[in-house]
């Protein structure tokens, strides 16, 4: 993933509301169907805003999202 997409989309969110290093994203990355893909980014939305944002970005920019 672009860097200056992962700038932007995180700060949306806020400081403190992003993943980004491997190893905080790892537990993001499989649920119960025991497939597994790393994350490149975890983001936390606290308002529907945020949400609205991200989705608006990530679709501009063709990145597929994973809702958990």
């Amino acid at each position: 993933m672009d860097s200056r997409l992962i700038e932007r989309l995180a700060a949306i969110v806020g400081a403190g509301r992003a993943l980004t290093a491997p190893a905080d994203c790892l537990a993001y990355g499989y649920d119960n169907s025991r497939e597994q893909a790393l994350p490149g980014l975890v983001l936390f939305p606290a308002e529907h805003a945020q949400v609205a944002g991200i989705l608006k970005l990530c679709n501009e920019a063709r990145v597929p999202i994973v809702a958990r």
